[in-house]
């Protein structure tokens, strides 16, 4: 899996990099191969603490489709949670079908 992490107004610390990962390689792990094979991934992070703290946008390129979730949140963490929430349940409306 390839993914890339960008922070604006944000450095993207080891600690923040590696939640990220961990919950993507979980994620993967769930689906069958040949449906997330050789994935990449964009993870575009925004924080604005005058505004509406932390916004996530995830995308996900596969060979069998392209997944998008964005989350906002005051808390950083909340939102990555919540956007790779939303990129698993997209994955697993894309199986039943």
């Amino acid at each position: 899996m390839n993914i890339e992490i960008r922070g604006k107004n944000l450095n993207i610390t080891d600690n923040i990099r590696a939640k990220i990962e961990d919950k993507l390689y979980s994620v993967s792990d769930k689906f069958p191969k040949q449906l997330i094979e050789e994935p990449n991934v964009h993870v575009d992070i925004s924080q604005y603490e005058e505004v509406d703290g932390s916004h996530v946008r995830i995308t996900l390129n596969t060979k069998k489709g392209v997944f998008h979730s964005e989350a906002k949140e005051d808390d950083l963490f909340l939102a990555i949670d919540n956007a790779i929430v939303m990129i698993e349940k997209q994955i697993r409306h894309k199986i039943k079908k």
